[in-house]
């Protein structure tokens, strides 16, 4: 096909600017359905745009690249609990929660490219009255500082608010980037932005999610938050430490530490999600800590 629309390209410069951009709208229009089998209950069937091949992988590998997060979910989801998802990408472990649990769920991505995916994929599931859009990124204070992209593909990751690094501590390279007004998550639920407080909390930003608990010590302390799932980089020391020290401090017990198979022998090795729980809610014998 691509031989095809060098060839075309070469002999009719004009048909070949036309079949891209029909090949582009057609791309753009592409669905990917998923029917996903929890431990109990009916599967879950969703409906996701896949404009490209990350958004397809993604899709595609619903069901098994973080069956951790989709676990918890079914855990501790409920019509009564609220989700925080920050980092929420094009939305679907906010989706799955919706759509499976009735929850309600706010979506926290502030990548331009991903948002519109999102907000597309949540009409896509008619959770729209459910799922809460924020577009605005996370930190420990407020005030303009640039947001950094990596990439510019639609579900890409790896982008940084406020910060030089990225997941790893290391410096990024960027693709793009712009000045964005930041928010500590208090500062937010104080000024009424968000008046549900969370049972549930998902932190998943590439680097900085270690600043987001610092900005949210208040929304930690509050007992009705159960529950929290946070990306971890255990080669980002730093990083690591801060983040067991702010969910030490609100209260919570470490219940879960996942090492991704699949991630081993790659650059993203030591990265994984950590449960945490308030005590009384673990399950013996399930904490797995890194060495």
């Amino acid at each position: 096909m691509a031989a095809y629309a060098a060839a075309l390209a070469r002999l009719r410069p004009e048909l070949g600017a036309q079949w891209r951009e029909q090949e582009g709208q057609r791309s753009a229009r592409a669905l990917a359905t998923i029917v996903h089998a929890p431990g109990n209950g009916d599967p879950v069937t969703l409906r996701l745009a896949v404009p490209n091949a990350l958004a397809q992988f993604r899709a595609s590998t619903f069901s098994t690249k973080e069956p951790e997060t989709l676990a918890w979910i079914d855990e501790f989801g409920s019509p009564s609990d609220v989700l925080y998802d920050v980092g929420a990408n094009v939305g679907l472990y906010s989706i799955y929660a919706a759509v499976r649990h009735g929850q309600r769920v706010y979506a926290f991505e502030p990548s331009v490219f991903n948002l519109g995916l999102l907000a597309r994929n949540c009409a896509l599931n008619a959770v729209t009255d459910e799922i809460r859009l924020i577009a605005t990124p996370l930190t420990a204070g407020e005030g303009f500082a640039p947001f950094t992209l990596t990439t510019c593909d639609e579900s890409g990751a790896l982008s940084a608010f406020g910060v030089d690094y990225g997941f790893d501590g290391q410096p990024l390279t960027p693709v793009l980037q712009f000045t964005v007004w930041g928010s500590s998550l208090d500062f937010l639920r104080r000024i009424g932005v968000l008046p549900d407080p969370p049972t549930m909390l998902k932190i998943d930003v590439d680097g900085i999610e270690d600043l987001i608990l610092a900005g949210g010590a208040v929304t930690l302390s509050d007992e009705r938050l159960r529950t929290v799932l946070i990306e971890v980089n255990e080669s980002f020391p730093r990083q690591a430490e801060a983040v067991r020290q702010h969910l030490t401090d609100a209260g919570f017990i470490l219940q879960h530490a996942v090492d991704a198979p699949w991630l081993q022998g790659s650059r993203f090795q030591g990265s994984g999600n950590q449960i945490w729980v308030r005590p009384g809610q673990e399950h013996p014998g399930e904490v797995e800590s890194r060495p």
